[in-house]
């Protein structure tokens, strides 16, 4: 097709249903930070991550360090036979991911349920010797819903390499 053709329309660039779940799991996983009293920033650039969460203490102070977030999105999760939810990542995010001194959070957004779930990536694998390949299923509880208790059990794991950093330094 030409673009000078008048009878034809050009075709510009579309929005995918992918792009539509992509940005209603972001806000979905913003929403659950803000409710347990944090506050983020929206990464623009992706480079494997999506948001930083910044968390605050019972009086609204900000606490050091922060918590990072890589969101996946899907119509609708299936288990597997062990109640785990398989998330396919690249293992250039992986290895960056885990390169990070703070915690980095891979949370799945289930839209058919409303509903997502999330790994601590340092804690998934940590200890097992992990394969060169070039994607790795990581498996998610479904057990891991993303509620308040979770987000304050990954804040407190966050304020304990602070603290961890803070004995080091002095």
């Amino acid at each position: 097709m030409k673009a000078s053709d008048p009878h034809k329309p050009l075709v510009g660039k579309r929005r995918t249903r992918a792009h539509v779940l992509a940005d209603l799991g972001v806000n979905f996983v913003e929403a659950a930070f803000l409710r347990a009293g944090c506050s983020l920033q929206r990464i623009t650039s992706d480079y494997g991550l999506d948001l930083l969460v910044v968390t605050h203490d019972s009086q609204g102070y900000v606490q050091p360090g922060w918590l990072a977030v890589q969101v996946k999105s899907t119509e609708a999760a299936s288990p597997n036979r062990r109640g785990e939810i398989p998330v396919l990542t690249d293992n250039r995010d992986v290895t960056y991911w885990l390169r990070q001194h703070y915690p980095v959070l891979l949370i799945l957004y289930d839209h058919a349920r409303r509903a997502a779930f999330g790994i601590d990536v340092h804690s998934y694998f940590s200890g097992a010797p992990r394969e060169i390949k070039r994607y790795h299923s990581v498996c998610i509880p479904a057990a891991n819903r993303l509620t308040q208790r979770l987000v304050r059990k990954w804040m407190a794991a966050k304020a304990i390499i602070v603290r961890e950093a803070m004995e080091v330094a002095s």
